[in-house]
This record gives C-alpha cells, sequence and structure tokens, in this order.
C-alpha cells in the first residue's frame, strides 16, 4: 500500500490537533504529503530519508537541522505496515519537547493506515465476488474462472443452488425513511448502511 495525499493529510491534520505540534506525513521518496502546516505540503524533506532508508526514529535538533533540506528541530518516525516502511511521520519542535508523542503519533498514524488499507482490501474482494457470481450466472464456467473461485475461497466445482431473498416491503420502508430524514444524503446513507446490516446477517445465516 502507498500513502495517498488524502489519507495523509487527513492524519496529519488530526494528529496535529491532538498534539497541539505540526504534525507532517512524507511518502517513501522523502516528500511531504500531509501536514498540519500547509505550506510544507510538497517540500522535500531530507531528514525523513535517513529515517525511512535506516527505519528507525531519528531527533533533529537546531543544529544538526540545519544542514538537512527542508527539515526543522523535531522527531521523525518510520510508518510501517505489515513490517514494511511505507513512509515516515514527524512532528515539529524541540525534541525534548515533541518527543513524548512521538511514539503516541506514530501507533495512530499507522492504525489508521491499517484501517484504510483493510478498508480498501474489503472492497476489492467484494468487487471481485460481485463479478464471480455475475459470470457463473451467465453460465461461462471454464478453467480460468474455477481457479479466480479458488483464490477467493469457492470451490466453483460444487453442485450449488441459487437463492433470492426479497425483503419484505423495503421499498416502502427506504420511501418513508426519505420523508422522515428529508435530507437526501443522510436518507441514502442510512438505508445504504441498513442494507450492509442485513446482508451481513444473511451471509452469517448461510
Amino acid at each position: 500500500m502507498q500513502l495517498t495525499n488524502e489519507l495523509a493529510q487527513e492524519i496529519a491534520e488530526k494528529t496535529t490537533k491532538i498534539t497541539g505540534h505540526n504534525v507532517f506525513i512524507v511518502n517513501i521518496k522523502g516528500i511531504i504529503i500531509g501536514a498540519g502546516d500547509i505550506s510544507r505540503l510538497s517540500q522535500y524533506h531530507e531528514g525523513s530519508t535517513l529515517v525511512i532508508n535506516h527505519q528507525t526514529r531519528f531527533e533533529f535538533t537546531k543544529t544538526n537541522s540545519q544542514v538537512l533540506a527542508g527539515t526543522r528541530p523535531g522527531v521523525v518516525l518510520p510508518i510501517l505496515l505489515n513490517s514494511k516502511v511505507i513512509g515516515a511521520v514527524g512532528i515539529t519542535g524541540r525534541p525534548q519537547v515533541v518527543g513524548k508523542f512521538g511514539e503516541l503519533v506514530k501507533n495512530q498514524v499507522e492504525m489508521m493506515c491499517q484501517q484504510s488499507f483493510a478498508a480498501e482490501l474489503t472492497k476489492i474482494r467484494s468487487k471481485a465476488e460481485e463479478t464471480l457470481v455475475h459470470e457463473v450466472i451467465s453460465g461461462n464456467i471454464n478453467s480460468m474462472l474455477i481457479a479466480r473461485g479458488h483464490m477467493l475461497g469457492y470451490d466453483l466445482n460444487l453442485p450449488r443452488v441459487i437463492i433470492i431473498i426479497d425483503l419484505f416491503d423495503f421499498s416502502t420502508f427506504a420511501s418513508d425513511t426519505w420523508k422522515k430524514i428529508k435530507n437526501p444524503a443522510e436518507s441514502e446513507l442510512f438505508i445504504q448502511y441498513l442494507k450492509g446490516k442485513i446482508y451481513t446477517h444473511i451471509q452469517a445465516f448461510y
């Protein structure tokens, strides 16, 4: 997984509010892609490349930061996902002051990355399963499709039965929800959330 600019900026803004100090995220190339101080976005942070290459925490003082491009006093730590470095997170300020936030911010960032990664994997798998079902229904079952089924945990050589479930009067419920909530976006979000919960219960039952 690669850190996206959107995810990095979201993480940087949230952790900056929590710590009260500027938090920034750099990608694997040492470019700042998320920062509480948006003026630093897209800048090269040479100090972070040391952290990424050595996969360890570095503290930068007023003296040693001056010889590294785009680097200010603070603490920088590697971001790990599944034991692989995907970037680094830094906190600007005197190391003696911001150092205590280092591991806390690192753990928070890694947790948010893990959640984002897991959600993306779930979406990809769901789409793959949907495509598999459509191809099975079309009747075009070949060795490649059977192999893809195995990769997703399904044995397409087994005899199967299609079950269609109709949710009783769901269209009326959806219409009533739209009228009650009134806000179209909130109504649709609630209906989709409910559909997801129903789908999960059906999956668990079968």
